[in-house]
């Protein structure tokens, strides 16, 4: 596990921890409340010709999540009634479970242990370089 610029991986090194995990990632759901930024995560995403849905509400994504098969989730932290950790938590409740990629614009060292406590295979700081993903 390392820190690379305000990004916590217990993965591979390199410039994109998605394609060197080791896993297939060809599915993506993003649930972040800020609608504006969702649209960069599909633009990048998809790039690498990833199938990318984006979600700005965790209940929505919740239900996309049990609904259909996802190969990563990547959630913003803070997010009104339902959090990214509430809503990973929920999402394994209900036998989802995927890798996780914490986002968060508020970072703090209780964030990242908590992130390594529910397993989040990343961690990213707000903003971040968009090469890590």
């Amino acid at each position: 596990m390392g820190i690379r610029g305000g990004v916590l991986w217990d993965l591979p090194s390199g410039p994109n921890p998605l394609s060197n995990m080791g896993l297939r990632v060809e599915r993506i759901i993003v649930v972040d409340d800020e609608a504006d930024s969702l649209p960069l995560y599909e633009r990048f995403l998809a790039k690498e010709g990833r199938e990318v849905h984006t979600f700005s509400v965790a209940d929505d994504a919740l239900r996309a999540l049990t609904e259909e098969t996802w190969d990563v989730l990547i959630t913003d932290l803070m997010m009104p009634e339902l959090d990214g950790f509430g809503l990973l938590a929920k999402a394994r409740e209900l036998g989802v479970n995927l890798p996780c990629i914490a986002v968060t614009g508020y970072g703090s060292d209780s964030t990242v242990s908590q992130a390594l406590e529910t397993d989040c295979f990343g961690y990213l700081n707000k903003p971040f370089d968009w090469n890590y993903l």
